[in-house]
């Protein structure tokens, strides 16, 4: 049996609703990433691209990883926003194309 981290939504948005109790989460992440690791585990995140309520293109960075966040590996970006799609791990079609999602080696659209 093959053990995988999937981390979701460690977004500064997201972060940013605990407010004070922020830098205990991410750490308490941040070990748990580094376990994975560690063992040889995959670690995947998820990142919500375009939540309904912000305005179009992001302008403060909120839908971004959190600065703090340990990455060591593939992003998968999901809607649900404009697109629609509410699983980083399920493919589903594009309802409305409103933003692009961003591109890059380890980083995934799903919805296409």
């Amino acid at each position: 049996m093959t053990n995988a981290l999937i981390v979701v939504d460690m977004q500064n948005l997201f972060v940013e609703l605990v407010s004070g109790e922020f830098p205990k989460i991410v750490y308490a992440v941040n070990e748990q990433i580094a376990g994975a690791v560690a063992r040889g585990d995959p670690v995947f995140y998820s990142r919500d691209y375009a939540p309904v309520d912000l305005p179009e293109g992001d302008p403060r960075g909120r839908t971004l990883l959190h600065p703090e966040l340990d990455v060591r590996g593939e992003v998968f970006e999901k809607g649900p926003g404009n697109r629609g799609n509410f699983s980083a791990f399920l493919l589903a079609p594009v309802l409305e194309p409103q933003q692009p999602c961003a591109e890059g080696p380890s980083v995934h659209c799903s919805g296409r």
